[in-house]
């Protein structure tokens, strides 16, 4: 039987809930919002007049986009929003468990990994953004990101390690495991620029390359309907 445990204080702030509360069938803010947050990094108005212009949005909405970027805790908040949208939207399924900051178990034992000399796991405080699970043996894990091609640029790779190397353990156990790595912007050349990156510092290329999720599944694939639906059959 999966599980997945939080093993980290949740970041909360006061705006997610009033953006996922906007979100709601509104393909236009949703489509604005993803531009903004991946793409302006820094509270420069010029810079986010710039995407917000290119979409018909609320005066509020706009607002509301201008106060997040003025609060001080504005990488944690882009962070938030980004986790936000997976945990809200991903699944809307009753049977579908959800936990945030967590690592996955099995029949109450941690999944987890070496690398390094290493553990990877609650010890080492190695975990995924978002866990999905059910009590049919099903169980999906994704790190969330507002940059994919930010988090492939660092240098240190453990968590890409232990997301691949979990993805492994729990093909062993079940057919119906996946592993994420979502990023808000749209870019087809993730996944290749991700199997290079991975061969170049790990010196192997993974057996199960993990999947690259990004916006264009809520809203190309699925024409923006993402609630209620149970895959986003990328």
């Amino acid at each position: 039987m999966f599980e997945c445990k939080c093993i980290k204080a949740i970041r909360r702030d006061k705006y997610s809930p009033l953006i996922i509360n906007k979100l709601k069938n509104n393909e236009e803010f949703f489509r604005a919002l993803c531009e903004c947050i991946s793409t302006v990094k820094k509270n420069i108005r010029s810079k986010i007049d710039n995407v917000l212009d290119e979409y018909n949005i609320s005066n509020d909405i706009r607002q509301l986009i201008y106060q997040i970027y003025s609060d001080d805790d504005l990488s944690d908040i882009r962070g938030n929003i980004v986790e936000d949208i997976v945990f809200n939207f991903r699944y809307n399924n009753t049977q579908i468990k959800k936990e945030r900051q967590c690592v996955p178990f099995y029949n109450g034992k941690e999944i987890n990994t070496e690398f390094n000399d290493r553990v990877l796991g609650s010890n080492s405080l190695t975990n995924f953004d978002v866990g999905f699970w059910n009590d049919d043996n099903f169980i999906e894990l994704i790190e969330c990101k507002c940059s994919i091609k930010n988090f492939l640029s660092k240098k240190d790779i453990n968590k890409i390690i232990y997301m691949n190397d979990i993805y492994l353990k729990l093909k062993k156990l079940t057919q119906n495991a996946n592993i994420f790595l979502f990023g808000l912007e749209i870019d087809e050349n993730d996944t290749t620029e991700l199997n290079a990156r991975i061969f170049e510092l790990y010196k192997r290329e993974f057996e199960n390359l993990i999947s690259i999720l990004n916006r264009s599944g809520y809203y190309k694939k699925l024409s923006f309907n993402f609630l209620g639906r149970n895959s986003l059959n990328v």
